[in-house]
Protein backbone atom coordinates (compact mmCIF):
# COMPACT_ATOMS: atom_id res chain seq x y z
CA UNK A 1 0.00 0.00 0.00
CA UNK A 2 0.84 3.43 -1.25
CA UNK A 3 0.31 6.29 1.42
CA UNK A 4 -0.85 9.22 0.04
CA UNK A 5 1.71 11.46 1.58
CA UNK A 6 4.52 9.50 0.22
CA UNK A 7 2.58 9.73 -3.70
CA UNK A 8 2.56 13.29 -3.32
CA UNK A 9 6.12 13.55 -2.09
CA UNK A 10 7.43 11.54 -5.13
CA UNK A 11 5.19 13.15 -7.33
CA UNK A 12 6.85 16.55 -6.07
CA UNK A 13 10.07 14.97 -6.74
CA UNK A 14 9.38 13.77 -10.16
CA UNK A 15 8.46 17.54 -11.41
CA UNK A 16 11.38 18.99 -10.04
CA UNK A 17 13.37 16.31 -11.98
CA UNK A 18 15.13 13.99 -9.92
CA UNK A 19 16.27 10.82 -11.67
CA UNK A 20 16.31 8.39 -8.75
CA UNK A 21 12.84 9.41 -6.84
CA UNK A 22 11.29 9.54 -10.83
CA UNK A 23 12.47 5.98 -11.18
CA UNK A 24 10.50 5.19 -7.62
CA UNK A 25 7.56 7.30 -8.84
CA UNK A 26 7.16 5.21 -11.94
CA UNK A 27 7.47 2.15 -10.09
CA UNK A 28 5.12 2.92 -6.92
CA UNK A 29 3.01 3.66 -9.45
CA UNK A 30 2.75 0.35 -11.11
CA UNK A 31 2.57 -1.78 -8.49
CA UNK A 32 -0.67 0.58 -7.26
CA UNK A 33 -2.28 -0.51 -10.79
CA UNK A 34 -1.49 -3.92 -10.22
CA UNK A 35 -2.99 -3.48 -6.88
CA UNK A 36 -6.13 -2.09 -8.13
CA UNK A 37 -6.52 -4.73 -10.92
CA UNK A 38 -6.20 -7.71 -8.57
CA UNK A 39 -9.01 -6.24 -6.79
CA UNK A 40 -11.79 -6.81 -9.44
CA UNK A 41 -13.32 -10.68 -9.78
CA UNK A 42 -15.29 -11.07 -13.10
CA UNK A 43 -18.03 -13.97 -13.24
CA UNK A 44 -19.95 -14.52 -16.20
CA UNK A 45 -23.69 -15.36 -15.40
CA UNK A 46 -26.29 -16.94 -17.98
CA UNK A 47 -28.03 -13.59 -18.28
CA UNK A 48 -28.71 -10.03 -17.18
CA UNK A 49 -31.29 -11.50 -14.60
CA UNK A 50 -29.23 -13.75 -12.83
CA UNK A 51 -26.05 -10.84 -12.50
CA UNK A 52 -28.46 -8.24 -10.90
CA UNK A 53 -29.65 -11.40 -8.37
CA UNK A 54 -25.94 -12.65 -7.90
CA UNK A 55 -24.60 -8.80 -7.47
CA UNK A 56 -27.33 -7.79 -4.86
CA UNK A 57 -26.91 -11.46 -2.81
CA UNK A 58 -22.96 -10.35 -2.57
CA UNK A 59 -23.39 -6.89 -1.45
CA UNK A 60 -23.42 -6.19 2.49
CA UNK A 61 -25.87 -4.67 4.33
CA UNK A 62 -25.82 -1.60 6.70
CA UNK A 63 -23.77 -2.94 9.05
CA UNK A 64 -20.88 -4.53 6.79
CA UNK A 65 -22.50 -8.30 7.15
CA UNK A 66 -23.41 -10.13 4.20
CA UNK A 67 -26.00 -11.82 2.74
CA UNK A 68 -24.69 -14.99 1.74
CA UNK A 69 -23.88 -17.48 4.76
CA UNK A 70 -23.28 -20.55 2.88
CA UNK A 71 -22.82 -22.23 -0.78
CA UNK A 72 -25.22 -25.50 -0.66
CA UNK A 73 -24.26 -26.86 -3.51
CA UNK A 74 -23.34 -26.89 -7.23
CA UNK A 75 -24.89 -28.46 -9.96
CA UNK A 76 -23.50 -28.21 -13.19
CA UNK A 77 -23.49 -24.06 -14.08
CA UNK A 78 -25.90 -24.02 -11.17
CA UNK A 79 -24.96 -22.73 -7.81
CA UNK A 80 -27.56 -22.34 -4.94
CA UNK A 81 -26.90 -19.97 -1.79
CA UNK A 82 -28.15 -20.00 1.98
CA UNK A 83 -28.56 -16.42 2.52
CA UNK A 84 -28.67 -14.96 6.51
CA UNK A 85 -32.40 -15.59 6.71
CA UNK A 86 -31.93 -19.23 5.73
CA UNK A 87 -33.87 -18.75 2.46
CA UNK A 88 -31.69 -20.69 -0.39
CA UNK A 89 -31.51 -19.37 -4.10
CA UNK A 90 -30.25 -20.67 -7.22
CA UNK A 91 -28.00 -18.48 -9.41
CA UNK A 92 -27.14 -19.98 -12.76
CA UNK A 93 -23.31 -19.38 -14.51
CA UNK A 94 -22.45 -19.16 -17.83
CA UNK A 95 -20.45 -22.83 -17.17
CA UNK A 96 -19.26 -24.83 -14.40
CA UNK A 97 -15.71 -23.10 -14.21
CA UNK A 98 -17.72 -20.11 -12.71
CA UNK A 99 -19.57 -21.48 -10.53
CA UNK A 100 -16.83 -23.04 -8.77
CA UNK A 101 -14.98 -20.15 -9.33
CA UNK A 102 -18.04 -18.06 -7.14
CA UNK A 103 -18.01 -21.32 -4.34
CA UNK A 104 -14.47 -20.63 -3.41
CA UNK A 105 -15.10 -16.71 -3.86
CA UNK A 106 -18.02 -17.24 -1.48
CA UNK A 107 -15.98 -19.03 0.89
CA UNK A 108 -13.07 -16.66 1.33
CA UNK A 109 -16.43 -14.28 1.57
CA UNK A 110 -17.44 -15.89 4.92
CA UNK A 111 -14.20 -16.73 6.32
CA UNK A 112 -13.88 -12.72 6.17
CA UNK A 113 -10.63 -12.17 4.67
CA UNK A 114 -12.32 -9.97 2.58
CA UNK A 115 -15.19 -7.42 1.85
CA UNK A 116 -17.24 -6.22 -0.93
CA UNK A 117 -17.28 -2.59 -1.65
CA UNK A 118 -19.45 -2.65 -4.68
CA UNK A 119 -20.99 -4.46 -7.35
CA UNK A 120 -21.32 -3.71 -11.38
CA UNK A 121 -22.63 -5.78 -13.98
CA UNK A 122 -22.92 -5.62 -18.19
CA UNK A 123 -25.41 -8.00 -20.13
CA UNK A 124 -24.04 -11.46 -18.55
CA UNK A 125 -20.73 -10.04 -17.07
CA UNK A 126 -20.80 -9.08 -13.29
CA UNK A 127 -17.60 -7.14 -11.59
CA UNK A 128 -17.35 -7.47 -7.91
CA UNK A 129 -14.61 -4.56 -6.30
CA UNK A 130 -13.03 -6.13 -3.25
CA UNK A 131 -10.80 -5.38 -0.29
CA UNK A 132 -8.78 -7.58 2.07
CA UNK A 133 -10.24 -6.90 5.48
Amino acid sequence: MIYRATQLHLFRCFRNGEKKLKTWFLILCIVRIIEYLDKVTRFECLDSYETEKLGSMLLPDKDSVHFVVEVIKIIDNEIVLMLKDKSCHAVLMKDNINAVKLKEFVGELIFGTMVVIKTFGQENILNVVHKAS
